[in-house]
């Protein structure tokens, strides 16, 4: 009933083929082409599961940490880098290409083609580093992202993350001293509030060091000017709490202002402490005259089939309230205009700190048109006239 068959009988030729297919088949399975890898170890991640990934934890803000993440290219094929675009301007990428000594070969950025080729089983090394002073908030988290662009098909692109908390102990309120418009013939005074903070934004605590080792501020050290600085301890919040006090003298001379106010800190509440690294506080402001024209002049023009009209506002820059008696023209054209005074919020006197002037011409402005000036007469402000243009055209 079972019939026995004949064993089947290979040639050698054939017998080598088939084994041949078989280690291929084998090799192909054990490693297949797979663009940039990312090396777990020393030079990578906190883990191979997340090797794209690191967490620089707590960081003082004016360090620039890095980290240095290591590739290899498994393509048959040179991979060319061709963009690397950090999520955030506090954050920036090198890439460069391992030889065989040990040394590195910079990627030119600047070069529109490429950055970088990798060749087939060589090794890159990819250099992120992120500038603390940079990052908008301070002792919160922050998770900066570069995005790599290759012509690999298994890797078009790379994606690199890190994690940090920028440690600033001493934090201004508000970050930026904006002293605003100020009139050359009075003071401006504005008061911050310097806080030694010990807990993240989420109240996570920042400082695990004894009291000795944290930093205090100690003094206004340097204030370009013409700002003058003073640092007063607030009573209620000793040791945590500082005021600031920012004074533009009068008399500054009209224009833009800027500077830096500078505090020096040290480790630990009591005089004498160990110094630590100086606080700077930006400034900026502008002088104008203590009445600000905006806009600087009167423009009408007969465009449509209503009577042209155009309003200019007139603010007191000290926040002095003044009153606008009457207006004068001078100039051509003034027989067909009229004006309307409409002060902001005015007070029980009348005066008030902003005044919307309008000024119109009901009867028309002709086919020539015409300009002057119109002479503003004032009580209760620095200046007893203003003057300011007026132009009337036909578009």
């Amino acid at each position: 009933m079972f019939r026995l068959l004949a064993p089947i009988l290979l040639s050698p030729p054939l017998l080598f083929l088939v084994v041949a297919s078989q280690a291929g088949c084998s090799k192909s399975e054990a490693r297949a082409p797979e663009g940039l890898v990312v090396l777990p170890g020393s030079h990578a991640g906190a883990s191979a599961a997340r090797p794209n990934f690191h967490d620089f934890g707590l960081v003082e803000v004016g360090r620039r940490p890095q980290h240095v993440f290591e590739l290899i290219n498994t393509d048959l094929d040179p991979v060319r880098i061709l963009r690397v675009d950090p999520s955030c301007s506090c954050s920036k990428a090198v890439v460069s290409l391992l030889e065989a000594d040990g040394k590195e070969t910079r990627g030119n950025p600047s070069d529109p083609d490429q950055i970088l080729t990798i060749p087939p089983g060589r090794r890159a090394r990819f250099t992120l580093e992120v500038d603390t002073l940079r990052v908008a908030t301070k002792n919160a988290d922050k998770l900066v992202s570069v995005r790599v662009q290759t012509d690999s098909l298994n890797t078009s692109f790379l994606k690199f993350e890190a994690h940090l908390i920028p440690v600033s102990p001493l934090e201004f309120v508000p970050k930026q001293a904006d002293l605003g418009l100020c009139s050359p013939n009075s003071s401006k005074i504005l008061d911050l509030t310097l806080i030694r903070r010990t807990t993240k934004t989420d109240g996570t605590p920042l400082e695990f060091r004894p009291l000795e080792e944290q930093l205090f501020p100690s003094g206004v050290i340097k204030v370009d000017p013409p700002v003058t600085a003073e640092l007063y301890e607030d009573p209620s919040n000793p040791g945590s709490v500082w005021s600031l006090l920012v004074r533009l003298p009068s008399g500054t001379p009209e224009g833009r202002f800027t500077g830096h106010v500078v505090l020096e800190t040290q480790h630990g509440p009591e005089p004498g402490g160990k110094p630590g690294p100086d606080l700077r506080l930006p400034y900026w402001g502008e002088t104008r005259p203590p009445i600000n024209i905006q806009p600087s002049q009167f423009y009408l023009r007969a465009d449509s089939g209503e009577a042209p009209s155009y309003r200019v506002g007139l603010l007191s820059v000290d926040r002095a309230a003044f009153r606008i008696e009457r207006l004068e023209f001078l100039g051509g054209g003034s027989e067909l205009l009229e004006y309307r005074l409409e002060p902001v919020r005015p007070n029980q006197e009348g005066a008030a700190t902003n005044w919307d002037v309008w000024l119109e011409a009901p009867e028309g402005i002709g086919e020539a048109g015409f300009g002057g000036s119109v002479r503003v007469h004032l009580t209760g402000a620095p200046v007893d006239t203003l003057d300011i243009p007026y132009v009337a055209i036909v578009s």
